[in-house]
């Protein structure tokens, strides 16, 4: 179903991040965690020639939109200096973290 989408989504972006020298990590959801706040956290390695820079990606079912509250993340996010955007498929995502790694 669409959670398993997204779950994929977000293992296969993980993976390419780490693979590419970040610290990459999910965040929580539900009452323990932020509503709203992106799916992924990273934190760029100096090879990416944005060292040290915060990614935020928020991973969406295939032609589904962000809430108004994980618009507001990603808002902030990007206020604040990061590098912040959602994804609803793998080949959008990968053509966005590819530019990163150029």
């Amino acid at each position: 179903g669409a959670n398993s989408m997204e779950r994929d989504l977000v293992k296969k972006i993980l993976k390419f991040l780490r693979d590419n020298g970040c610290v990459a990590w999910k965040t929580t959801g539900g009452i323990y965690g932020n509503a709203g706040m992106p799916d992924i956290l990273a934190v760029l390695p100096y090879s990416s020639g944005n060292g040290g820079k915060l990614l935020a990606i928020e991973c969406k079912s295939k032609g589904k939109k962000p809430t108004e509250i994980q618009k507001q993340w990603l808002k902030e996010f990007r206020a604040c200096g990061s590098i912040a955007f959602y994804v609803d498929n793998w080949e959008s995502a990968q053509n966005v973290l590819t530019i990163l790694f150029e």
